[in-house]
């Protein structure tokens, strides 16, 4: 009689299927516009929002559901989802009328510059599409990976009628890599995008007409898988840039007649944040 053939061997699993990151996230923002001469209130050409160093919370997840099934090269398809939000105080430089001892305007009526403290709402969500594969063997190998992405930005400040923040929603394209300096323990991560199309939606109204944005994004630290569990941490940094091209006469309900010259925007952003891997 012929021997029973050999037991299937069991599909062992490499790398994780779920990546699961939360913590703490530290945004600051800088925020310029420049409007042409003649087109708003004298002493109104410059708009200008910065907000200091301020705390609130990240959540990154990332799901490889065919790892569990395949080591083919489909099994590095992924998607990924960013989330953060933090409440902050912007500080703003706006003209406002000059008063005398009593609080009566000033004769000859003129303006100066003011910096006034606005409470912020600052909300980013990110979906991706990723591809993520290790270029090297063993228990933790260098791995790159490219992505595809659609984002929602937006920046929220109190209704006034100079500016009230910024909505963007983003294409991204871009790659990065994770390289192992003392095993699992301190690998190096790095990560850089191209956000070629991010729309202001009908916020470009309070600057231009139209407002076309063109945007990069470049960020990296350092992350650890602890040996207990699947444990993760990192600490990570990363910068937006976006700079819009005004076009045409703004018509805000808000801000009035005027039409900017130049737009710039920029996002520092700090991630502490603690894991899982499964």
């Amino acid at each position: 009689r012929a021997p029973p053939p050999p037991p299937a061997e069991e599909f062992e699993r490499t790398r994780p299927i779920i990546r699961a990151r939360a913590g703490l996230a530290l945004l600051s923002r800088a925020f310029a516009a420049t409007f042409k001469t003649g087109t708003v209130d004298a002493g109104k050409e410059k708009l200008k929002y910065e907000s200091s160093t301020v705390p609130g919370y990240a959540f990154d997840l990332e799901a490889y559901p065919l790892e569990a099934f395949t080591h083919s090269a489909f099994a590095g398809f992924g998607i990924g989802l960013r989330v953060e939000q933090v409440f902050l105080s912007t500080s703003a430089i706006v003209q406002r009328p000059v008063v005398d001892q009593q609080g009566q305007p000033a004769v000859p009526a003129r303006t100066e510059a003011v910096t006034e403290k606005q409470p912020t709402n600052h909300l980013h969500a990110l979906l991706r599409l990723i591809y993520r594969r290790a270029i090297t063997q063993g228990d933790a190998p260098i791995e790159i990976h490219g992505h595809l992405g659609f984002g929602w930005l937006n920046f929220e400040t109190p209704e006034n009628d100079e500016y009230r923040g910024a909505t963007y929603t983003y294409l991204s394209l871009g790659g990065g890599a994770s390289v192992p300096v003392v095993g699992k323990l301190v690998v190096l991560e790095g990560e850089v995008a191209l956000l070629p199309i991010a729309s202001l939606g009908d916020r470009a109204s309070e600057l231009a007409k139209e407002v076309s944005n063109f945007g990069f994004r470049v960020g990296g630290g350092v992350s650890s898988t602890l040996p207990i569990l699947g444990l993760t941490a990192a600490a990570l940094v990363e910068y937006t840039s976006l700079t819009g091209t005004p076009t045409g006469v703004a018509t805000s309900p808000t801000a009035g007649t005027r039409e900017a010259t130049d737009v710039s925007d920029t996002y520092l952003g700090i991630r502490i944040m603690l894991g899982y891997n499964y």
